[in-house]
């Protein structure tokens, strides 16, 4: 009966190691996450540098780790200086921060994004850039006052009456760069885009906020699950800020038609 006993208790000791084992190997050495990344520069320095859908990441990687490797990978050329929460990115792929300096209205450089949201820390601070599943992450090279930043989502998207669909497209623009003041406006230019999972697509015109899907041209797509999403757009070569990004594609948003 005794060395049955002990017998139990090394058993529940044995598991008890094993769930703490378990248990602090996804604390310390996080767990496996899948993540959409997307770097968009200037169009002279390679326009959407990078985008996917599926990037294999770990809980434990800040939003910069994830970056580095990417460009690693991909032969991007990265440079950034500091670490952790003082981590800074100077330049990608050739393009580097201050680009339309001495005009201080186009202040420029490396902006990101996680979920839509713009953040005002570090993307190597371990404190508040982890990697968690599902998360959207952009790297965008932006002229605050003159980059727009397109938020959709499922709620912008509607259809009428008559079978059209509609999509409210907002975007983010900075009102006051010195002082992170952002604003939220209806874009009034640009294209929004339907795209099947063959590349197949159609487009609408934005104007005034809104982007209109023709009821007949929607029967191209009749029965799929289709991407939306808010094209890109760049400053022309004789425009100010020339090549910088104007409208940031959007995050793609699914629908069945």
């Amino acid at each position: 009966m005794k060395k049955f006993k002990e017998i139990n208790k090394f058993r529940s000791i044995s598991i008890l190691i094993l769930v703490l084992t378990l248990f602090l190997s996804n604390v310390v050495f996080g767990a496996p996450a899948t993540i959409s990344y997307k770097i968009v520069s200037t169009s002279d320095k390679g326009g959407i540098v990078f985008q996917s859908e599926e990037v294999a990441a770990d809980t434990d990687e800040t939003y910069f780790d994830v970056l580095q490797r990417i460009c690693s990978d991909n032969g991007i050329p990265l440079d950034a200086s500091g670490s952790g929460a003082g981590t800074y990115v100077r330049g990608i792929n050739g393009e580097y921060e201050m680009r339309y300096l001495p005009n201080e209205d186009y202040y420029s450089g490396w902006m990101f994004r996680v979920n839509n949201v713009l953040h005002g820390y570090s993307a190597g601070d371990p404190a508040n850039s982890k990697v968690s599943e599902g998360d959207k992450i952009t790297w965008y090279y932006a002229c605050p006052s003159h980059t727009y930043f397109p938020i959709l989502d499922d709620n912008d998207i509607d259809f009428d009456s008559s079978g059209n669909m509609i999509i409210n497209v907002e975007a983010e623009i900075f009102e006051d760069v010195w002082n992170w003041q952002i604003i939220t406006v209806p874009l009034d230019e640009g294209r929004a885009v339907l795209e099947d999972d063959s590349g197949n697509k159609i487009y609408a015109t934005i104007n005034d906020g809104e982007a209109v899907f023709n009821e007949t041209n929607l029967k191209k797509f009749k029965g799929k699950n289709v991407k939306a999403y808010v094209e890109g757009k760049w400053y022309g070569e004789t425009e100010n800020p020339d090549h910088c990004p104007k409208i940031v594609k959007s995050e793609i948003v699914r629908v069945q038609l």
